[in-house]
């Protein structure tokens, strides 16, 4: 059985390309969507090819739902939904991450679509899969004390997700980030310690692995 990844929130891409990276690296097929609006990892990857891109064992494509005949064929999929979910595909994940920064406009983004898409997603997941939804919050870019975690949390309205963790402001990840524009390197060396550990993170809880399994396995992604 094949497990749904869904990414929400901040359209930063960057995260969802690692995640597919480490999957490639295990020989894992891996299918991504990006339904966000921004589509930064759909024409990250995509250089004029066709919808539909294969890098190894991760193949990309964009605007694209639930659909159990299409994800039969992969071990993993993963949806990068950015500031556009779905109540279907959210319903249809395994699990949920939930990623802001510390700007006003994005979180009320978040809280905004919490109070309709996310909820409505759970009910559905609860109802239709005979599932509770696994759902954890990350946030990033983190460069002042004067606005905490607990309140960003607080204010995003997430009261049912589990806080994960916050990432400080790396000028290095956020460079590469914006190389990923023009040039699709989704390898994780030379990444910051804290992005590899959020890296980690995902992956263990995701695969249900613990902690030194899971360093492993992205340290030679």
């Amino acid at each position: 059985m094949n497990r749904i990844i869904s990414f929400l929130g901040l359209e930063r891409c960057d995260l969802v390309l690692y995640l597919a990276g480490i999957y490639n690296s295990i020989k894992m097929s891996t299918l991504v969507i990006d339904n966000s609006y921004s589509k930064d990892l759909y024409y990250a990857i995509n250089k004029g090819e066709d919808y539909e891109v294969e890098r190894g064992y991760v193949t990309y494509v964009q605007d694209l739902d639930y659909s159990k005949e299409v994800f039969n064929g992969f071990d993993c999929v993963i949806f990068y939904e950015g500031l556009n979910p779905n109540s279907i595909n959210i319903a249809a994940s395994d699990i949920l991450f939930i990623v802001s920064d510390y700007t006003e406009a994005v979180i009320r983004q978040i809280r905004g679509f919490y109070e309709c898409d996310i909820k409505k997603g759970l009910d559905l997941a609860e109802k239709t899969h005979g599932k509770e939804l696994k759902m954890y919050c990350i946030l990033r870019d983190k460069i002042s004390r004067k606005i905490s975690d607990k309140l960003v949390c607080s204010m995003l309205g997430c009261s049912k997700s589990e806080f994960a963790g916050s990432l400080l402001f790396c000028e290095e990840d956020y460079r590469r980030y914006i190389d990923l524009g023009f040039n699709s390197n989704n390898k994780i060396q030379g990444c910051s310690k804290e992005l590899k550990e959020a890296l980690t993170f995902i992956f263990a809880h995701t695969e249900e692995i613990d902690y030194p399994a899971a360093r492993k396995i992205v340290r030679k992604a």
